[in-house]
């Protein structure tokens, strides 16, 4: 299962890959978002639910405003941040993303 195969050393890889994706492509570009994105389920995988949440929360407006409500992968980053909240107990919001799109 990937969970056991995303250690310390795999956060702290995509960590420096998002850096560095950041730095050549910039942070409203569609594959930093993506990197972002999959960065923030290791996060919550690894019930990180804080960093998981502060992540999607900073990627979500930014897909939003670049490629719309309706762009598939902004309703992922989406849905997953629907999740965190729900994973934190905070359906109120939960409910506020699962709805959108």
């Amino acid at each position: 299962m990937i969970k056991h195969r995303l250690g310390i050393n795999s956060k702290a890889q995509s960590l420096s890959a998002l850096e560095i994706r950041i730095n050549v492509l910039g942070v409203r570009h569609k594959d930093t978002l993506l990197l972002a994105n999959d960065l923030g389920l290791i996060y919550k995988n690894s019930n990180k639910f804080a960093e998981a949440l502060d992540l999607f929360e900073s990627i979500y407006p930014i897909s939003t405003a670049e490629f719309g409500k309706k762009d598939s992968d902004t309703i992922i980053i989406m849905s997953h941040l629907a999740t965190v909240y729900q994973d934190l107990g905070q359906l109120k919001n939960s409910f506020r993303f699962a709805g959108k799109g």
